[in-house]
């Protein structure tokens, strides 16, 4: 039996206080969904601090990569998250998909440090 593949997205919610949560997801609109309900699906950092914005999505591909950039988001200062947020406009330029821009490398083609970052 094949093994699907799923795509890993990172993504960025704004809390009411304007503070930043960092996640993956397979499904982001899911995923947002069970952050502002009061189950125990979504993420304890999230109670209480609604309404919920979603800020920022990136399709990355693998799990692995996906663990990894979240990783590396996480330790960014808020000041370079929000010039994550406001540079989500900046394609490769080698095959023009989106980049995550604290990435070296594009993650659609591979191709090493297309872009400025």
């Amino acid at each position: 039996m094949a093994k699907i593949m799923l795509d890993w997205h990172l993504y960025l919610i704004r809390c009411h206080d304007g503070s930043l949560y960092t996640g993956i997801t397979t499904n982001v609109a899911r995923r947002l969904a069970e952050h502002q309900g009061n189950g125990d699906t979504g993420a304890k950092y999230l109670r209480g601090r609604g309404p919920l914005v979603l800020v920022f999505q990136r399709k990355l591909g693998s799990r692995s990569l996906a663990l990894g950039v979240e990783s590396k988001v996480k330790k960014l200062s808020k000041a370079r998250k929000e010039e994550l947020i406001r540079a989500d406009n900046r394609y490769c330029r080698n095959c023009g998909q989106p980049l995550v821009t604290i990435m070296t490398y594009c993650p659609e083609c591979g191709n090493p440090k297309q872009y400025d970052p």
